[in-house]
């Protein structure tokens, strides 16, 4: 770090570059009374398509937000050649460049970050302010660990639609909300979508939409595709609610500081693996008609405004009347072998057939003792005695067979 002016711009004497993006680069600067701030300098694309009387109007706007966890909007040259806007500076990493060295959070950091982050959305768009461009570079862990947000509202006041002529995207993939991909006009809910997706980062360590080509990562967002394997069991739905691609079915950020001030840090040790959640495709492209094709999860104590209503002692006869209603289907016996099946299914057969097959084995045993009667007459007259007793031998045999085969 050096004080040597790199150059100056306005009354401001920029010391170091802290960081760049697509809509400028950012400075540690000092005052003529030698306060530190941060300059953001706009170039490129971005100083073109800069309005100054729009960027004047939304600066005015901006200075109005109050929050230790905004980065609040000191001054601003909005008219000048390249025009700046200039914050309070705030020492520390950003999220992004936190995870990347010492990975994903956890417990107390990861709750002080949904609490400060849902707090800096209040209080911005309490003022009618938007960020439109939350993100984990946009987000500063301060020397106590609470989180700072910067660059809000500067997306916003340069009235692009994060395409620039040449169709390039000015932003992060992945946490741009579809409509903001679109070019429809971004409201609230697209900085609750940033939220969830910062959120799922930090708890995560990776981009909930992935980070491979921009058109994969842009495909994901639209379909509503986001990997949230891993993530706290305490942030899983209050996340899933954030990132619906319909910015109607995502909750406000008021709801969202409520819902974190309900979580402790033990809620956000536990982790869970979820399934690949069902696309949320939006199918039209014209802003009042656009609609989701699954419907929004449904509000669970974690982010519902109104808690659910306790069941009451009426409810026990209702759901009894109900389960009495349900007639069990027999369970199908198991066997160990196929010889105890057969069996099984013989023992079946005869208890079903007994009583008719008992009827017809007698008249077959009454006519077989008849033929053998008249045969044995017919052999002893005829033929001689010892014929006789070949045909009862005969009939013994067959008797036996016939008991053994019937079993």
């Amino acid at each position: 770090m050096t004080d040597t002016p790199l150059a100056t711009i306005g009354p401001y004497a920029l010391r170091e570059q802290i960081g760049r993006g697509g809509m400028g680069t950012v400075h540690r600067a000092t005052a003529e009374d030698g306060t530190e701030v941060a300059v953001k300098v706009m170039h490129g694309d971005a100083a073109d398509l800069a309005d100054p009387e729009r960027l004047a109007r939304e600066v005015a706007t901006m200075r109005r937000v109050r929050s230790p966890y905004v980065a609040e909007v000191i001054g601003a040259d909005t008219a000048g050649d390249p025009p700046y806007v200039v914050t309070r500076f705030v020492p520390g990493p950003t999220l992004a460049a936190r995870v990347a060295a010492a990975g994903p959070l956890t417990g107390e950091p990861l709750l002080s970050l949904a609490r400060g982050l849902a707090a800096a959305l209040e209080a911005m768009h309490d003022a009618d302010v938007v960020h439109r461009d939350l993100k984990p570079g946009n987000v500063i862990l301060g020397e106590d660990g609470d989180p700072v947000v910067i660059d809000f509202g500067i997306a916003r006041a340069m009235d692009a639609t994060r395409l620039t002529r040449t169709g390039v995207l000015l932003g992060t993939p992945g946490y741009l909300a579809p409509e903001c991909v679109r070019g429809q006009e971004a409201g609230p809910a697209a900085d609750v979508f940033g939220y969830g997706a910062t959120l799922a980062f930090a708890a995560t360590g990776r981009p909930p939409f992935g980070d491979g080509a921009l058109e994969a990562v842009i495909y994901a967002v639209m379909e509503g595709r986001a990997d949230l394997n891993g993530l706290p069991a305490g942030l899983t739905e209050t996340v899933r609610r954030c990132l619906h691609g319909d910015p109607a079915a995502r909750p406000s950020a008021a709801g969202l500081h409520t819902a974190a001030h309900r979580l402790s840090a033990a809620d956000l040790d536990r982790t869970v693996r979820l399934a690949p959640p069902a696309p949320t495709k939006v199918l039209d492209d014209d802003p009042p008609a656009t609609r989701a094709t699954s419907a929004a999860p449904p509000a669970t104590a974690a982010i519902a405004e109104e808690p659910r209503p306790a069941r009451t002692a009426d409810d026990a006869p209702a759901r009894s009347r109900r389960e009495e209603d349900v007639v069990a289907e027999p369970a199908e016996p198991r066997y160990k072998t196929h010889a105890a099946r057969r069996r099984a299914e013989r023992l079946r057969r005869r208890r079903e057939r007994g009583p008719r097959r008992a009827g017809s084995r007698g008249t077959v045993w009454a006519v077989a003792l008849l033929v053998a009667v008249l045969a044995s007459f017919a052999a002893w007259v005829f033929i001689s005695p010892f014929a006789v007793i070949f045909i009862w031998g005969v009939v013994v045999i067959l008797a036996i067979a016939t008991l053994v085969v019937a079993g």
